[in-house]
């Protein structure tokens, strides 16, 4: 098999992953007769997406702490297809090669030269920290996001750029770096309770939650 035609299966796994979980989360429908069919596809959904993820794992190279063939960019979108079939089984399986990803390469600050492989590291390591509570996660989010935002300046109205060279300004980058905002913001905010709920505010006092008297 040509690597042309390798990758590009290994794209359509990632994509055909990340609608399966799509769906798995979806919202079912209020109906009581359709539950037992709404619980029925949401265990095909799961077991479905076993078979894809055990293939995307047969390709991960516990040397790199990446994956056979990808690059950069789309090694971070396969960690978070670990992190987030973990997350919704209740599996383990996967933890392992989880945190030898970031063992292996947390010495490189998961930074390159493009801001928007950097985001997608971030929004997977802040997924991590979602599912196992691990602030080193968590920190690694924040310092990544840090880093992006030194792409920010006025050019065309604001954003930040595509890549160190700053010659070009896109729209993926930039939904990138506010998605990674939001959520860094959200999780070290007290607007999300330990319920992992959103307030609808904080008040001024001391920014905590307003009183409902």
């Amino acid at each position: 098999m040509s690597l042309i035609r390798f990758l590009g299966r290994l794209g359509t796994l990632v994509l055909c992953l990340a609608v399966v979980f799509s769906s798995y989360g979806s919202t079912p429908s209020s109906s009581a007769g359709s539950a037992t069919a709404v619980s029925t596809s949401k265990a095909l959904y799961l077991t479905e997406a076993a078979l894809g993820v055990e293939k995307l794992h047969s390709w991960y190279d516990w040397r790199t702490g990446l994956w056979r063939t990808t690059n950069w960019w789309n090694a971070a979108n396969a960690t978070t297809v670990l992190v987030n079939y973990s997350s919704l089984s209740g599996s383990k399986q996967y933890q392992p090669a989880v945190e030898n990803t970031f063992s292996v390469n947390a010495s490189r600050g998961f930074l390159n030269n493009y801001y928007d492989d950097e985001g997608w590291w971030a929004l997977a390591w802040i997924d991590a920290y979602d599912w196992t509570q691990n602030t080193d996660y968590l920190n690694m989010a924040s310092s990544i996001f840090q880093d992006i935002t030194g792409g920010w300046d006025d050019v065309c109205g604001g954003g930040i750029w595509w890549s160190r060279a700053r010659t070009y300004k896109n729209a993926i980058a930039n939904e990138l770096f506010l998605s990674v905002a939001r959520l860094t913001w959200l999780i070290g905010s007290p607007i999300q309770t330990s319920r992992h709920t959103t307030s609808p505010g904080l008040s001024r006092n001391g920014c905590g939650l307003p009183s409902r008297g």
